[in-house]
């Protein structure tokens, strides 16, 4: 194994472009370069594809080598060394999103945080050392390269003789001698400006010249982390009001031991950790680490500034000294044009951060790639191309996702994901043959969300203290919503069958989705229990519900599906007693689709696309009240017909007033409604207002016996809309 501190040796770059030449054609100028190519190779606008601005953080310890690997994760280090991090890194990415039943069909854009929660879920079973820590739409034209107006960069080093503390390996270089901060100070003034830095700029830089404007470059002393206070600062008055961030230098203090036969035992001397900070608007390969290793030898005393003059003025990196490690290297932000700003806060300095991902019928794997000092590589002039002869490329595969991902380096790579199912297996539909068969396509898959109950005034409930974790006891956190899966099943044969099983997990603290446990299962099928089905064609279904062992309940099921997305549903319980025909309370479920009928043995867990919604606000009713023109399609029910299936038929167009008084509002554009029809008729109508004017309604008439009599299903516009 090298020496890391070993000058960059000048066949390096050479091997590395070899390699990537393999799966990348490059032309052009390193990455630490400002790029001056005009924005004319950017993707034309595509109103089928959202473009997202994505940032990263990572830790670069545990990537290896430049080609894929079959057991390791990659990095593509074509001037870019392992070790490497980054605190907030940019890249933009365009995503189609397509039904995974029917491919043609174009669904509306994920939103931005659905693809950072389905994005960090996978990341994290892989080490969890990459993270997405932000995302944001923007216009189809946005570049995260050319947006970028500077760079800065973090260093840290660690000064002292004891070895670095586990918690601080490969976070920082470790400098054994005691270092002369104003002396380094000094230095820095000496870098700062315009000047030829020949003399920092690693041999293979494809920058067309040595010249760079460093803008900012400083060196201060910070209390090396983890912080924790000894037993003597806790007593000690702080001079800076308590913040230990605010001080000017530290002293060596323990930070844990016991004393024995009054010798301390046990206790690790801190550390006295200096960050320096490099800020322009371009740099040169490896300028930011050859800098940082003449400064170190200013501070050992190795070198004077006037020696730093001498070298700078030298133009030849032959008389720097060896470079800093990539351990203590952070990308740590960029100053952006004002677009990127109100878009997005918390970037920084725009490397490429290409992901790609591959699964298998059991294990997700993930190659993550850095290309830190490549050329603009765009879909034109300069590309990046996975050729025949690249070995194991990612294979397609089906998905509601399609990743062409494209960093501020202009990289892309097309494929289609899946954001939540770790399985490349390919389910195609069946051929539609009957209405059912279409019914069944629609309503079977994997679904999870959010569940909670209402009582019959429409408040939530909260979940039982029993199955609340301790720390939002504690915290006096209220907790509304179970976490919940639905895997459902229709089939046409070699009959007409329908199940499914809804699943409570219990809450956890943070995201914890392999620590995820059920609380309950709750299996229903088309059978004794059920007293009649309706369907639509569209996954839509309303199903009454005799629960087991309690003849004086029953249960109305309302599944609506968007019209506008057929991978969002919510699911309406109301819970009637039969002898009154009143209702008790109501269960409501907001679930998404995420891969077709397992059996609910795949968890979407922390890549779950929505949240917990019992305790948002009710739904306006200046929203749902007035007068609507309604679609209706319906079936007929008589005492006979228990257990009948039917589908939804006919189509009649009614106008209808609804009263606000007549209203139970509840959460997410949802509300109830029990009205009095005639001859002592009751109707339990729930409705979704699935856009603003727009709603989808359904209605269970029951007979003063307690029959059901008729369902009707409808689409409904108000009339202030036409």
């Amino acid at each position: 194994m090298s020496d890391p501190n070993t000058k960059h040796p000048p066949g390096d770059y050479t091997a590395s472009q070899e390699r990537l030449s393999k799966v990348a054609r490059i032309d052009g100028f390193s990455d630490e370069e400002e790029g001056h190519e005009s924005e004319l190779s950017m993707s034309p606008e595509n109103p089928r594809v959202q473009r997202y601005l994505v940032a990263i953080e990572y830790v670069g310890t545990r990537f290896f080598g430049s080609q894929q690997q079959p057991k390791d994760r990659t990095v593509v280090g074509v001037l870019q060394d392992a070790g490497v991090h980054a605190l907030s890194n940019v890249c933009h990415v365009d995503v189609e999103r397509v039904s995974k039943r029917k491919p043609g069909e174009v669904l509306p854009p994920h939103e931005p945080d659905v693809v950072q929660k389905a994005v960090n879920h996978f990341l994290q079973k892989n080490e969890g050392d990459v993270m997405v820590i932000d995302v944001r739409c923007v216009p189809s034209n946005y570049h995260a390269r050319y947006k970028a107006k500077e760079r800065t960069y973090f260093y840290r080093m660690l000064s002292g003789p004891d070895p670095l503390s586990i918690f601080e390996k490969d976070r920082a270089w470790h400098v054994p001698e005691e270092l002369d901060l104003p002396a380094m100070q000094e230095a820095c003034r000496v870098l700062v400006g315009s000047h030829d830095f020949s003399s920092f700029r690693a041999a293979g830089c494809q920058a067309k010249s040595p010249v760079r404007s460093l803008d900012e470059l400083s060196v201060t002393e910070v209390p090396s982390t983890p912080y924790f206070p000894s037993a003597t600062e806790s007593t000690w008055s702080n001079p800076n009001n308590g913040d230990p961030l605010t001080c000017s230098s530290q002293t060596k203090t323990e930070t844990a031991g016991v004393t024995t036969n009054g010798e301390a035992f046990g206790i690790r001397r801190r550390h006295r950790c200096y960050v320096v900070t490099a800020r322009s608007r371009g740099f040169l390969y490896h300028q930011v680490r050859l800098i940082v290793a003449v400064l170190k030898c200013v501070g050992t005393g190795e070198l004077t500034v006037v020696d730093v003059e001498r070298i700078l003025k030298a133009k030849d990196v032959s008389v720097a000294k060896p470079m800093a490690p990539a351990s203590g290297l952070y990308l740590a932000r960029s100053r952006l044009c004002h677009l990127l700003l109100l878009l997005l806060p918390l970037c920084c300095p725009s490397h490429l951060c290409y992901f790609f991902f591959f699964f298998d019928k059991v294990h997700f794997r993930l190659s993550f790639m850095i290309l830190h000092s490549v050329p603009m590589l765009s879909s034109l002039r300069n590309s990046l191309l996975w050729r025949n002869s690249t070995p194991a490329p990612p294979p397609s595969f089906k998905a509601a996702l399609r990743f062409p991902f494209s960093s501020s380096l202009g990289v892309c790579y097309r494929t289609t994901i899946s954001p939540l199912s770790c399985s490349s297996d390919i389910v195609q539909p069946a051929p539609v043959i009957t209405a059912w068969s279409e019914f069944a396509q629609n309503v079977s898959g994997e679904w999870d969300g959010f569940g909670a109950d209402f009582s019959r005034e429409g408040q939530p409930l909260e979940l039982p203290e029993s199955v609340v974790p301790e720390a939002y006891r504690e915290w006096e956190v209220k907790v509304f919503d179970w976490q919940t899966q639905c895997p459902t099943l229709a089939q046409p044969h070699p009959q007409y069958t329908f199940l499914y099983k809804s699943i409570k997990l219990l809450p956890t603290v943070g995201c914890e989705a392999d620590a995820a446990t059920r609380h309950s299962v709750d299996h229903r099928s088309i059978g004794p229990s059920a007293l009649s089905f309706s369907y639509s064609v569209s996954g839509s279904y309303v199903a009454v519900w005799r629960p087991l062992g309690d003849s004086q309940l029953l249960e109305v099921e309302h599944c609506l599906v968007n019209p506008n997305d057929k991978e969002s549903r919510v699911r309406i319980f109301q819970v009637v007693e039969t002898r009154m025909l009143s209702l008790r309370s109501f269960k409501v479920f907001r679930e998404l689709w995420y891969g077709p009928f397992r059996d609910g043995d795949q968890l979407g867990g922390c890549a779950t696309r929505s949240s917990g919604f019992a305790s948002t606000p009710a739904t306006p009713a200046s929203a749902v009240a007035g007068s609507w023109r309604a679609v209706l399609a319906t079936t007929s029910f008589h005492a006979s017909d228990s257990g009948c299936i039917q589908q939804f038929t006919g189509e009649k167009v009614v106008e209808i007033v609804r009263e606000e008084k007549d209203l139970l509002l509840l959460p997410q554009d949802l509300w109830c409604s029990l009205q009095d029809g005639k001859d002592g008729e009751r109707l339990f109508s729930v409705g979704w207002l699935f856009e603003p004017g727009h709603a989808f309604t359904s209605t269970c008439v029951f007979s003063s016996d307690s029959k059901l009599e008729e369902v009707t299903m409808g689409r409904e516009t108000a009339l202030t809309d036409l």
